[in-house]
């Protein structure tokens, strides 16, 4: 296993120190911890259910996991992964879920927020078997503390200030009191206890190894001093214990198996398995200690999962709270649409993986249109006039289409609610009338002497388009019936309604019911925050929520808060608030309120379908002189020339127009994302750099990724170039007068040998990977990866150049270096493996080397 280097210039780290960072799933050497081989019932589950890979050690019926959030926050998208996947292993196991509230910052924790937490539960339907707190066992981490660790001499009481404890951590430097007196450490443990003023300048730390290069093992904090208020032991305790500390031994008092938590607690992993071993805490009788299992941290794009910084959010008014459909919370994202098997789909997908990444909002997106496409019952709206902020033209409003030849409205029967759901039932409320009204884009597509079908009614022929003669907008069209045509593959598709104004009729018709649907966009504008970018910098509050008004069928006067639908042609819908007819009190309607479900696609658009021209421009009156002018110029031509104007056509671009038409009609009908012709899903480097980047090597198969985050395969297309790099290149150094031979060398590199080289790779020491272990044994000395070949390369130099007889030696080498960045990873860019050349040659005076070097560059 590879891991991030120990500071090279300590040579003289302990045996503990070196090999205790490894996060090692088989540390426990006792018999009865081996991993039993599961019932094949569970693999089978497993299988079915993902890629989840067995949880080591766990036996039917006895798992035990656990869900502990602190109560100082709502629930986000980030917690629930966390809660569903102990679910998961719960079920999967037919084992117990504890819910065990962290009330170990009483600054912090709020009774408030216990009963939000427990309600996000609740909507995730999830189902703990227990609910516990950690302050249940105070008293017992106390005795362990004072009785278990001060009194062996395994902790110490420390009254340096925290900063100086900080830094001392670091430069791996002992505390003055690390070795105080057990009396000493007793009598100020006990000034803490009561919170005195000497006490409150105190904290407890373990001592285990000041000089380890695992940071999380120099002494850490397990007790502190804090005056402050809990919410449920009130004023009885002035010192709490840290996380790191209650976790394990709360995890084996409550007979919990298996630790589930993210990859970023793996340096804390050795501690937690510290605490178990001193202390000799476990579960099944303390036989087995609780087994840490680490999961990947959920990241999603365009999104921040920072209490603190969603906090922020809702402070500071950019978020209406913590329920806003674009807060990343539980609640947030439900209220949007989001069905909990989607959540629960998204975890399965993602399986075991360790590899953190910034996971695309569309992919769970798609995985909910999945679960709501059949249940969602069909309803239809039409566009009213819209505005945008500057009061240009989003949309204008219906147009009126008068079918001659129906002389008194009539219902039209056996409609389905769903096309493939009989379940749902027929629609009541589908009228045919004289006037029907059809959205104003619709209108455009319309031309006089062609079919149209109208959707659930049938065909109609377009007898005539009224225009107004001052703007050219269509005011009004005559249409005939022609319901005996059934030719509907070569039509536009319109969705209608009756016109409330079909007066003349005895009839009366259902009403039409005001929808207000609103659209969100996400409250970060960029995809992918860097640890060093300022998330206040990238707000989109401004462009993230806009409303469209629209008129809807009569059944939508009965959906219900949180009914999911489908508005057709415009997308999945959840009911926000219900419609509320004429009132008394306010002398109006209250419109039906919808929030638009995305459905996957790369961007969510409403559909206005406005022309372009229209839609881009900030000045209505602007554009109504121009076609004032164009109509006046096109009357000339006609009087001068006796014809109409035709505008020149590019036949070649007319047929490239008529290529992309058909294939953006191919990929509606498919109902996919929109691809280019490489068949990228992102087909602008704008809009995603990171996804555009990444499609483009792995559908242009020139790599596959890998189980290893940060590695990657070269497929053949790719290795191909770096063959044919190394083919020039060799050519280029092995002729004369450079004469340059190729060896290589082993790529292990001893602890020594990296240490003589220190000064030249202090730039990426953090970033060296080291072996420790053969098998189950640690070994007597780490032993590195290579991260550059000067520092096996360079020890041979000097047994083989003895005199400048020996001179000069010019070596090459092809082989690939690892460096254990835990930065984002990309492809070619920034990778923990990568190919690698690089030659060393040696001299005996300057100008050899001066020669060579400009020979080479040229």
């Amino acid at each position: 296993m590879f891991l991030a280097a120990p500071d090279l210039q300590n040579t003289n780290a302990k045996k503990q120190g070196s090999t205790s960072v490894l996060k090692n799933k088989k540390t426990d050497t006792k018999k009865n911890e081996k991993p039993p081989k599961l019932q094949k019932s569970v693999e089978e589950n497993s299988k079915q259910q993902g890629k989840f890979v067995e949880l080591p050690g766990a036996e039917m019926g006895k798992v035990v996991v656990r869900f502990p959030p602190e109560a100082s926050g709502y629930l986000h998208i980030g917690h629930a992964k966390a809660a569903l996947l102990n679910q998961h292993y719960q079920l999967a196991f037919n084992g117990r879920l504890i819910m065990r509230f962290d009330d170990t910052n009483p600054a912090k924790e709020k009774e408030d927020f216990e009963k939000v937490i427990l309600e996000d539960v609740d909507m995730l339907k999830i189902k703990p078997d227990t609910f516990t707190y950690t302050s249940d066992h105070f008293d017992k981490m106390l005795d362990i503390c004072e009785n278990g660790m001060l009194k062996k001499g395994l902790a110490y009481v420390d009254d340096t200030d925290g900063d100086k404890i900080r830094l001392e951590r670091e430069q791996r430097i002992d505390s003055i009191n690390r070795n105080n007196s057990i009396e000493k450490n007793l009598e100020l443990w006990k000034q803490m206890v009561l919170g005195t003023e000497i006490g409150q300048k105190c904290c407890v730390r373990a001592k285990i190894d000041m000089q380890s290069a695992n940071g999380c093992l120099r002494d850490p904090t397990i007790y502190r001093c804090k005056p402050e208020h809990h919410p449920r032991t009130g004023d009885k305790y002035k010192v709490y214990p840290t996380y790191d500390f209650a976790c394990p031994i709360v995890d084996s008092l409550e007979g919990v198996t298996h630790c589930l938590r993210t990859t970023e607690y793996t340096d804390r992993d050795a501690q937690y398995y510290w605490f178990c071993d001193a202390l000799k805490l476990g579960t099944h009788n303390h036989e087995t200690r609780p087994y840490v299992w680490s999961y990947s941290r959920l990241n999603m794009t365009n999104t921040v999962l920072s209490k603190r910084k969603l906090t922020w959010f809702v402070e500071q008014g950019h978020a209406y709270g913590w329920d806003d459909p674009r807060m990343p919370t539980v609640r947030g994202v439900l209220r949007r649409g989001m069905q909990v098997e989607a959540l629960k789909q998204f975890i399965v997908a993602q399986g075991s993986s360790r590899t953190v990444t910034a996971m695309q909002w569309d992919k769970i997106w798609s995985l909910n249109r999945g679960i709501i496409d059949s249940i969602a019952p069909r309803h239809t709206t039409l566009l009213l006039s819209n505005l945008n902020k500057e009061n240009a033209v989003l949309s204008y409003p219906p147009v009126e289409v008068v079918v001659e030849d129906v002389k008194k409205p009539y219902k039209i029967d056996n409609v389905p609610r769903h096309p493939k759901n009989p379940q749902l039932g027929l629609k009541n409320c589908v009228w045919a009338a004289p006037k029907i009204l059809i959205d104003y884009s619709d209108a455009e597509l319309l031309e006089t002497g062609r079919h149209a079908t109208f959707i659930n009614w049938g065909n109609l022929l377009i007898n005539r388009i009224v225009r107004n003669q001052n703007n050219n907008k269509i005011e009004k069209i005559y249409a005939v019936s022609d319901l005996g045509n059934t030719d509907f593959k070569s039509t536009v598709k319109v969705t209608w309604l009756p016109s409330t104004d079909n007066s003349e009729s005895e009839e009366v018709l259902p009403i039409l019911v005001p929808v207000v649907c609103v659209y969100f966009d996400h409250l970060i504008s960029k995809a992918v925050l860097a640890k060093d970018d300022d998330f206040k910098e990238y707000l989109n509050t401004e462009n993230s929520r806009w409303e469209l008004q629209m008129l809807g069928d009569s059944e939508l006067k009965d959906v219900k808060k949180g009914d999911v639908i489908q508005l057709q042609r415009r997308g999945y819908f959840i009911c926000d608030s219900t419609y509320q007819p004429f009132s008394i009190h306010t002398g109006k309607e209250t419109p039906l309120v919808l929030f638009n479900i995305p459905d996957g696609h790369t961007k969510t658009t409403p559909v206005t379908t406005v022309p372009v021209a229209i839609a881009q421009s900030n000045a209505k009156t602007d554009i109504e002189e121009q076609v004032k002018v164009l109509l006046t110029l096109k009357n000339d031509y006609k009087s001068i020339t006796g014809k109409e104007y035709q505008p020149p056509t590019d036949k070649k671009s007319k047929k490239k127009e008529n290529i992309a038409v058909t294939t953006s009609k191919k990929t509606d009908n498919m109902n996919t994302k929109k691809v280019t012709k490489l068949g990228l899903e992102v087909p602008k480097v704008s809009e995603n750099l990171g996804e555009w980047y990444s499609q483009v090597l792995v559908k242009g198969e020139m790599i596959e990724y890998y189980d290893v985050s940060g590695c990657y395969v070269l497929r053949p297309w790719a290795y191909r170039i770096w063959e044919l790099i190394q083919e020039w290149f060799d050519a280029r150094i092995k002729r004369n007068p450079l004469n340059v031979r190729n060896c290589y060398f082993p790529m292990f590199v001893s602890q020594s040998a990296l240490e003589r080289e220190k000064e030249h790779i202090a730039d990426f020491a953090p970033e060296v990977a080291w072996v420790t272990k053969s098998g189950e044994t640690d070994l007597a000395e780490p032993i590195a990866i290579r991260p550059t070949s000067e520092t096996g390369m360079y020890p041979a130099f000097s047994k083989w150049i003895q005199s400048y007889r020996d001179l000069p030696l010019k070596l090459n080498q092809w082989n690939s270096v690892v460096r254990w960045e835990f930065k984002h990873p990309q492809p070619f860019l920034r990778t923990r493996e990568f190919l690698w050349q690089e030659g060393h040659n040696a001299y005996a005076t300057r100008e050899e080397a001066e020669r060579d070097v400009l020979i080479t560059l040229g």
